[in-house]
């Protein structure tokens, strides 16, 4: 993992900070589940919890979070998003091997993999597990894309090897 994906995250975190309560405000009214928190820092901080007692609330956070950022597309819901689940994206961009892509076009990739699914993960139709639904979805488009890249580059370097070997006419005597 490279340096500038935790850079990335530290001026992810600041952007949180900067719009934060009057957007964290306007959406509270709408869910139940906010309404314990003074600021987006207190959810942060529960998420952030890994202990086995805070499950549902997480679980209830998580899907407050996604619906907010699928209903307003505002960039505030993202970044919480992205800072919440910090821990779980970092794992997963730390498991990335290889010579396809270089670490700041990783760092890139596992960030746009996450919020692709982020934004059309189906609330409706996904009631539990909304955390571990979002790193298998996440693990599989990154990886997809890195298997994709590689079988690029792989099949470039097949037709330079073709265009490199000297031609031979069939019909030669």
């Amino acid at each position: 993992m490279s340096s500038t994906f935790r850079e990335t995250f530290t001026a992810i975190r600041q952007e949180v900070q900067v719009g934060a309560a009057r957007v964290f405000d306007e959406a509270k009214p709408r869910h139940r589940c906010l309404a314990r928190h003074t600021t987006v820092f207190s959810v942060l901080a529960v998420m952030g919890d890994e202990a086995p007692s805070g499950w549902s609330e997480r679980e209830a956070l998580t899907r407050v979070l996604i619906a907010e950022h699928q209903a307003t597309s505002l960039p505030f819901w993202a970044s919480a998003l992205l800072v919440a689940y910090y821990p779980m994206l970092s794992r997963l961009r730390h498991r990335i091997w290889g010579e396809a892509l270089d670490h700041d076009d990783l760092d890139q990739l596992v960030i746009s993999c996450f919020l692709q699914v982020v934004a059309v993960f189906p609330l409706a139709e996904v009631t539990d597990r909304t955390a571990l639904r979002l790193r298998q979805r996440t693990e599989r488009r990154v990886f997809k894309a890195v298997r994709h890249e590689q079988q690029a580059q792989r099949s470039h370097a097949e037709l330079g090897e073709l265009a490199e070997e000297p031609s031979v006419a069939p019909f030669d005597e």
